[in-house]
C-alpha cells in the first residue's frame, strides 16, 4: 500500500485517479471537481448507449420527430415503454427515471433530458464517492477516510451537473473526458 488505497479500490481507472486526488493534498479542491468529469464521462460512455438520449430527445420533444403537443402523461407513459431498451444498464435506466422526474418539476423538451441527466449523474458521483469512501474505511483509518470524503463531497458540491450532461447528451468533437494535467516540474507544486 505504499502508494496508496486508492491502487486496489475496485472501481474503473478514473476512479482511482479521482480517489488519489481526493486523498493526496498536492491536489487542490479543483484538482478534484475536475476529476469527476474524467470519471462520470467514463461511466456514461460505458453505460449510456448513444441511442437512448436520442430516443428520449425524440420523446421530450426535442427532435423533428417528438410529439410537441403531448401532455406530461403522455410523455411519461412513453418514457416508462423506453425502459424495456435500456435494461441492463444502470445509468441508463437512471438517466430514464430521472428524466421523468425533470418533466413531474415542469422541464420540458431537450431542457428535461439535460435536466435528468445531470440528475443521473449527480446521483452516480453520490454512488461513486460513498464507494470511495467504503475503501478507504476498510483500508485505512477513519481520519483518512473523512478526509477523502469531504474533499469528494466538496468537488460534488461545486461540479456543474447540467454542463457535463449538456456535453453528453449532445457530445461536441472535442475532448470531454480529459483529465487534470500532471504537473512534472519543481515548479508545478502545490500552490503556496
Amino acid at each position: 500500500m505504499s502508494d496508496g488505497p486508492h491502487r486496489s479500490l475496485p472501481l474503473p481507472p478514473r476512479w482511482k485517479d479521482l480517489a488519489k486526488f481526493a486523498d493526496k493534498p498536492v491536489y487542490t479542491a479543483n484538482d478534484v471537481c475536475a476529476g469527476l468529469t474524467p470519471a462520470l464521462g467514463a461511466d456514461w460512455k460505458k453505460e449510456v448507449r448513444p441511442e437512448i438520449p436520442k430516443l428520449l430527445s425524440g420523446i421530450l420533444g426535442g427532435s423533428s420527430q417528438g410529439d410537441l403537443f403531448a401532455s406530461p402523461a403522455q410523455i411519461l407513459e412513453a418514457l416508462d415503454n423506453i425502459r424495456v431498451h435500456a435494461a441492463g444498464y444502470g445509468l441508463q435506466l437512471a438517466v430514464i427515471d430521472w428524466t421523468k422526474q425533470a418533466v413531474r418539476e415542469g422541464f420540458s423538451g431537450q431542457e428535461a433530458l439535460v435536466q435528468g441527466s445531470a440528475y443521473a449523474l449527480e446521483a452516480r458521483c453520490a454512488s461513486g464517492n460513498r464507494q470511495v469512501e467504503e475503501h478507504y474505511l476498510r483500508d485505512t483509518n477513519n481520519k483518512r477516510a473523512s478526509h477523502v470524503r469531504e474533499r469528494l463531497e466538496e468537488a460534488r458540491r461545486g461540479f456543474d451537473f447540467a454542463g457535463l450532461a449538456r456535453s453528453v447528451v449532445a457530445p461536441q468533437t472535442t475532448a470531454l473526458h480529459k483529465a487534470p494535467a500532471k504537473q512534472s516540474g519543481l515548479d508545478d507544486g502545490p500552490q503556496l
